[in-house]
């Protein structure tokens, strides 16, 4: 247990004096009721599902009250900053068709979480452990292909040779894939690869589906 918060306090100091993560994902809201109670909010920072009961969810100027800005249809997805009483999201949703911004209070109860590296890390962190295993694989591979998170589907980028990265720690799936992350110089968010098949583009996601929200997941490495 003691290791386990060791290694989140350092991954949290690296995260934080790392370079801003793109913009989509961090920007300063302009709600008035948000500026007003800040410190009352919790900082959330994640994608969500709009799953509402009639087809849509009312974006409002305040949680349960002020006038209604926008209504987001069902199956869009939205970037949550922060939550307040457990029940309101401050949301920021972008027009896929005309790029229109919306910023506003959405209820929780009409939105889904969409499992993030964070949700990762939180099921799977017991059972990572030190990586001193065989390198070659990633030696002598002409392309290193980099994952946000095993199973996620998201290639993050490649590396075209072993730039001399170390990966500390390893975690075994399902399929007896061997993964094992890392950071980059000046990245703000930390690399997977697959160790037992690092060039391999086509390994298929396993993202659990998104999931009603119930609590903020503690930060275990890197900033979303």
């Amino acid at each position: 247990m003691r290791r386990g918060l060791f290694v989140i306090a350092i991954l949290f100091l690296l995260a934080a004096c790392a370079p801003p993560a793109p913009a989509r994902r961090v920007y300063d809201p302009e709600n008035a009721f948000y500026l007003r109670n800040r410190e009352d909010c919790a900082r959330e920072g994640r994608d969500f599902l709009i799953n509402g009961e009639d087809g849509y969810v009312p974006v409002l100027r305040e949680p349960g009250a002020g006038p209604e800005l926008d209504r987001i249809p069902n199956n869009a997805v939205c970037y949550a900053f922060c939550t307040y009483q457990g029940r309101w999201a401050l949301v920021l949703h972008m027009a896929p068709d005309d790029g229109r911004r919306t910023e506003g209070w959405v209820a929780l109860d009409g939105m889904l979480a969409i499992y993030n590296r964070h949700d990762f890390y939180a099921d799977h962190a017991d059972a990572f452990y030190t990586c001193d295993g065989d390198y070659s694989a990633l030696q002598s591979a002409e392309t290193i292909v980099l994952w946000a998170w095993p199973g996620s589907g998201i290639k993050t980028g490649s590396l075209t040779h072993d730039k001399g990265f170390r990966v500390t720690e390893a975690w075994r799936d399902e399929t007896g894939r061997v993964w094992g992350w890392f950071w980059l110089p000046a990245e703000s968010e930390p690399h997977w690869v697959c160790l037992s098949d690092p060039s391999n583009e086509n390994i298929p996601g396993t993202v659990p589906p998104p999931f009603p929200w119930t609590a903020p997941v503690p930060i275990g490495y890197g900033r979303e």
